[in-house]
C-alpha cells in the first residue's frame, strides 16, 4: 500500500465556470481516481481566469493549468515543479517559450473543417464564420480549419465578431448582429466558433424573421446541451472530447512523476456532431414551405393536420399536399408524424409523465393508437424504452 506522504499533491488551475472546463476537470478527476490516489488542489478564482496566488505554489508536486492570460502565465513559469498545459490561449508567436512546456491541445482546425464538409455534404455554396471580438486563439484556428475546408468551392466566408463571453450583450449589439444577417446571401451555412455564438446567431435569426435552418443554417462548436438547448431551433453542435483533454493532461503529468517526461504536444480531436434543429440536408427555397416547416418545428407536430394547414394558409389541401412533396421530398402527413414521435420519444424517456398524460399532451385521444404507433416505430413498448434509456442515464 502506498504511504501517505507519497501521494502526489496536484495542482488544478483551470474554470469551471463552463461546461468545458468541467468535463477537462471531470478527467483529471478520473484518471487520478484510477491512477492514483492524487491529493487534487483546486485553485478557485474569476468566472474567466482563474488567480494563481501572489507567491510560487508551494507544497505541490505538480501543476496542470488551463492559462488565457499573460499575468497568469507569468507566474506560472515562476514554479519549480512540472507544469503542464491545456488548451493554452497565448498565441507562440508572442509568447515561445510555451512551446517548451508540455501541452495537450485540441486540434481546433480539425474542428473548423468537421463543420465545413459537414455544410459541404448539404451543398451550401454561401458560408459565414462568427466569433468573439477579441479574437482568442482558439476561434482563429477553427476559423482558418473552416475555410481551409471551403477552399474547394473558391467561396467567399463572411465574417462578424460578437461580443466576448464574459461581456454583456446589449440591444444595440444585438441589432447589428441582426442586420448583418439579412444582408448575406441566402441559403447560408454559418460556424460560431463556440456553442455561445451560435446560439446568438440562432437567437439574432429568430429577432429578423429569418428561417432557420432554411435560409440560415448554424452550427457552434462544444455540445454544451444546456446551452444548445437554450434557443430555438436548438443548435447542432461540434462534440468536443473535452473530457479526454483533462485525461491526458494528467496522464502526461504522470509521466513526469514516474520519471518518463512527454515533452511533445498532444493532440485530442472533435468527435462527432450533434445534429439538432438549427441545420438541415433539405435544401428548401420555397418561402411559404418554410413557414409550414417552422410551424411543424416549432408546435412538434402537435395538434396539427394536412387539412387544418391547408385551410389557415388558404390553400387546397390537393395543392398543398402535392407542393410539399415536390419541395420537401416526403409528404406533409408524414413529417407531421415523424415530428410528433419524436416529441413522444423525448417525454417517454426523459419526463416522469404517464403514458396517459403523454398522450394529452400531444393531443392523442386513443391511447391504445399511440402504444401501437410507438411500438411500430421504435420496436418496443413505451414502458421498455423509457427503462433503457434511464438506464443509460447512469
Amino acid at each position: 500500500m502506498r504511504k501517505k506522504s507519497s501521494i502526489p499533491r496536484v495542482s488544478i488551475i483551470l474554470s469551471l465556470s463552463i461546461n468545458a472546463g468541467r468535463m477537462r476537470f471531470g478527467g483529471i478527476v478520473d484518471y487520478a481516481r484510477l491512477y492514483g490516489p492524487w491529493s487534487l488542489n483546486y485553485h478557485v478564482g474569476g468566472s474567466e481566469e482563474l488567480q494563481l496566488p501572489e507567491h510560487p505554489i508551494s507544497d505541490t508536486d505538480g501543476i496542470i493549468a488551463r492559462v488565457v492570460s499573460e499575468e497568469t502565465w507569468q507566474r506560472l513559469k515562476q514554479q519549480l515543479c512540472p507544469v503542464v498545459l491545456m488548451d493554452p490561449e497565448l498565441p507562440p508567436e508572442e509568447f515561445p517559450e510555451i512551446l517548451d512546456y508540455p501541452t495537450v491541445m485540441l486540434d481546433n482546425e480539425a474542428t473548423g473543417r468537421m463543420a465545413a464538409n459537414y455544410f459541404l455534404e448539404c451543398h451550401y455554396h454561401h458560408f459565414a464564420v462568427v466569433m468573439p471580438e477579441n479574437e482568442p486563439q482558439w476561434a482563429i484556428r477553427r476559423r482558418r480549419g473552416f475555410e481551409a475546408g471551403i477552399r474547394t468551392l473558391n467561396a467567399e466566408c463572411f465574417h462578424y465578431h460578437t461580443s466576448s463571453h464574459f461581456t454583456q450583450e446589449t440591444p444595440q449589439t444585438r441589432q447589428k448582429l441582426v442586420r448583418w444577417l439579412k444582408k448575406l446571401p441566402k441559403p447560408i451555412a454559418i460556424m460560431g466558433t463556440s456553442d455561445v455564438e451560435g446560439r446568438k446567431v440562432v437567437d439574432a435569426c429568430l429577432k429578423a424573421n429569418l428561417a432557420v435552418p432554411y435560409e440560415v443554417a448554424v452550427m457552434g462548436v462544444g455540445d454544451d446541451e444546456y446551452v444548445c438547448n437554450s434557443c430555438f431551433p436548438p443548435l447542432t453542435s461540434i462534440n468536443i472530447q473535452w473530457r479526454q483533454c483533462g485525461m491526458l493532461a494528467a496522464e502526461t503529468l504522470d509521466h513526469f512523476f514516474k520519471q518518463k517526461p512527454i515533452s511533445t504536444t498532444r493532440y485530442y480531436y472533435p468527435l462527432s456532431i450533434t445534429v439538432r434543429g438549427s441545420t438541415t440536408k433539405q435544401q428548401v427555397t420555397d418561402r411559404l414551405m418554410m413557414k409550414i416547416l417552422e410551424e411543424i418545428q416549432f408546435r412538434d407536430g402537435v395538434g396539427l393536420t394536412v387539412s387544418g394547414l391547408a385551410k389557415k394558409y388558404r390553400l387546397s389541401r390537393q395543392w398543398l399536399e402535392k407542393r410539399f412533396r415536390q419541395v420537401v421530398g416526403s409528404p406533409l402527413k408524414q413529417e407531421i408524424s415523424n415530428r410528433r414521435l419524436k416529441k413522444i420519444a423525448m417525454l417517454v424517456a426523459e419526463s416522469d409523465l404517464s403514458f396517459n398524460e403523454i398522450c394529452k399532451r400531444v393531443e392523442l385521444e386513443n391511447k391504445s393508437y399511440l402504444r401501437n404507433l410507438f411500438k411500430k416505430e421504435f420496436g418496443m413498448t413505451m414502458q421498455e424504452y423509457r427503462r433503457r434509456k434511464q438506464r443509460g442515464k447512469h
